[in-house]
């Protein structure tokens, strides 16, 4: 059994909206009111996605570790998947704190 390989790409597309506009979320209640995004959703959504992948991770090392899989190559796929997710959602918190200090300093 071997871990279908999804494209990194699919999560960076979903970081990559995140210049899409934001509003606050009683603005994006109105249904009227095209183009709202809330932010805590698209972090969320981002948040399941590394999860995922760290789930299958986990899941493929402990299968070929009991020896139930023998496919290397899928369960090593899966690790750097997982550890390149999280990667970058860590790079990107980290620089969201870079900026946010940034500011803060502007402001003193």
């Amino acid at each position: 059994m071997t871990i279908p390989i999804h494209d990194v790409s699919s999560f960076v597309s979903t970081l990559s909206r995140a210049d899409a506009p934001v509003q606050r979320p009683e603005a994006t209640a109105d249904a009227g009111e095209p183009g709202g995004v809330d932010f805590g959703d698209r972090v969320r959504e981002v948040l399941q996605d590394v999860n995922a992948h760290q789930v299958r991770a986990a899941e493929a090392a402990e299968s070929y570790a009991n020896g139930s899989r023998d496919d290397i190559h899928g369960t090593m796929i899966a690790l750097e998947q997982a550890d390149v997710t999280f990667r970058l959602v860590s790079n990107v918190r980290s620089r969201l704190v870079e900026a946010y200090r940034e500011v803060m300093r502007m402001g003193a």
